[in-house]
């Protein structure tokens, strides 16, 4: 919540076209939109556009507010079936796109060198600013065949943290009994009350022929 009212993200059809983009929407505890937020044409509301081409479906999947009432909002563009790149937004308490984040309040990267399609599920903030994001990353043209839970680290101004991980980034992979490739999803991250460490929650795939058969799974790494 900011300032009592609700923050809620997801993602919606842009008018007159197939494409989708991030929306995140302010409503007051009654369910109205807060008047002053987002654009000036849809009150309480704010799209975001990543249009990195193609299909240009850009979907919501996180949302984390800010102790300076800035607000996170982090997914997934996608250009593809097989071309996907995990993207965060910055806006101000207001709702605008805070223009020293990333390339006009916008940031997009892979979860992995190797990454087809990224997918971000979840996001913290440390208290210097830096962002870990935890999501997926699918190693294959085909995401059914091979995921893998990964994380991130940005600065601030939404550049990768090079000193976290490798050049930024971090995978944690599982196998399946008898060495098969699993699906694991990284779906939740939260700083450890030390800020030292991050608690990475998601789900692991534990039934080679049937992949909704999962665990969950913690998953603690050091920060410094």
């Amino acid at each position: 919540s900011q300032s009592g009212n609700y923050l809620l993200a997801g993602s919606a059809l842009r008018n007159g076209s197939n494409n989708r983009d991030f929306v995140v929407a302010k409503l007051d505890v009654n369910g109205k939109p807060v008047a002053g937020f987002g654009e000036a044409a849809t009150p309480g509301c704010r799209a975001i556009a990543f249009d990195r081409g193609g299909s240009n479906i850009d979907t919501a999947l996180a949302i984390q507010l800010t102790n300076t009432n800035q607000i996170l909002v982090a997914g997934e563009s996608q250009t593809g079936t097989d071309d996907s790149r995990a993207s965060v937004a910055l806006l101000t308490a207001s709702g605008a796109l805070d223009s020293s984040f990333g390339t006009n309040g916008r940031a997009t990267f892979s979860l992995c060198n190797s990454c087809f399609v990224s997918r971000i599920g979840g996001l913290t903030r440390q208290s210097d600013g830096k962002i870990i994001v935890a999501g997926t990353g699918y190693m294959t043209t085909n995401p059914v065949n091979k995921g893998d839970i990964a994380v991130v680290r940005l600065l601030p101004n939404g550049a990768l943290d090079t000193t976290f991980g490798i050049m930024g980034k971090r995978l944690v992979s599982f196998m399946l009994d008898g060495g098969q490739p699993s699906i694991d999803l990284g779906r939740t991250a939260a700083i450890g009350d030390d800020g030292k460490n991050v608690l990475i929650g998601g789900t692991i795939q534990v039934d080679a022929e049937h992949p909704s058969k999962r665990d969950v799974v913690l998953i603690p790494l050091k920060l410094q």
